[in-house]
């Protein structure tokens, strides 16, 4: 008799003793509202879509549907990648024309600036991310939604994207964060970030809050009853961190990695 499978959420908490900079493979399933058809004639390169012709004439395009109705505005979570010529250099911001509309309606542009948000590890430095609103009374009522991004001119940077590129959030939901993200410090367990299976990078650690330290840092993913997620947790000279893997609301902890000074840190856990 099969078992009825169920989405729990998880949550790591990551308790350091000392400032490091470390990196997070998680192996588990993420990515709500993300695009169900996405098209692109650009360069495929490493699985990017690179929008770089002279003509103009590259362009890359999704599909969402199945839009919860409602009257609040619509918030993308885009990531692209930026640089400034073929083969360029990094640190560029990605610049383009947001054009979204549903079928049998019009179209609307927005111009669009994502900040270079590469992390100092980042040997190339072409990573742009950021959030950008789009109102929802342009194309209210309708569930199925297009969304299309060109570059604005033949001398405007080199940009690239993919399916994922682009996360919709509805209804003050949260997106997760991509691979290769400098993920934020998150120290209250409510307030946990969201990440999909990855690559990542970040500064855990280092502030002060109301008179005590930051010890804690907590990140979230979801798994289904049955997959298997394995953490991974690199260690910088001289650190000393343990990591936690709780489950839900528990008070306790389903699975702990604690091996000391300078040891990498790792967790594989069956989700029951």
């Amino acid at each position: 008799m099969a078992s009825t499978r169920q989405m729990k959420s998880f949550f790591m908490a990551v308790i350091f003793f000392s400032l490091l900079v470390a990196s997070l493979p998680v192996f588990a399933i993420g990515g709500e509202n993300l695009a169900s058809d996405f098209r692109s004639n650009g360069d495929l390169i490493n699985g990017w879509y690179w929008l770089k012709d002279p003509a103009l004439q590259h362009y890359a395009e999704w599909t969402f549907q199945n839009i919860p109705r409602g009257t609040e505005n619509l918030t993308l979570d885009i990531t692209a990648l930026a640089t400034n010529r073929a083969s360029g250099g990094g640190g560029f911001p990605a610049e383009f024309s947001l054009i979204y509309g549903f079928p049998g309606s019009g179209f609307k542009t927005q111009p669009v600036t994502l900040p270079n948000t590469s992390s100092p590890d980042d040997p190339l430095g072409y990573t742009c991310r950021g959030r950008v609103t789009i109102s929802r009374s342009f194309f209210s009522g309708a569930s199925t939604i297009l969304l299309r991004v060109e570059r604005t001119s033949p001398d405007a940077n080199h940009v690239a994207f993919r399916k994922e590129s682009i996360i919709l959030v509805t209804g003050g939901g949260v997106s997760p964060f991509l691979e290769g993200s400098w993920l934020p410090e998150t120290d209250k367990r409510n307030k946990a970030a969201l990440i999909q299976a990855g690559t990542y990078i970040g500064d855990l650690g280092g502030q002060w809050e109301g008179g005590q330290h930051d010890n804690n840092d907590w990140y979230s993913v979801n798994l289904q009853e049955g997959q298997i997620i394995s953490l991974y947790l690199t260690v910088p000279q001289q650190a000393n961190f343990n990591l936690y893997l709780y489950r839900g609301s528990a008070s306790s902890s389903a699975a702990s990695s604690c091996r000391g000074k300078e040891q990498p840190e790792s967790i594989q856990y069956v989700a029951g």
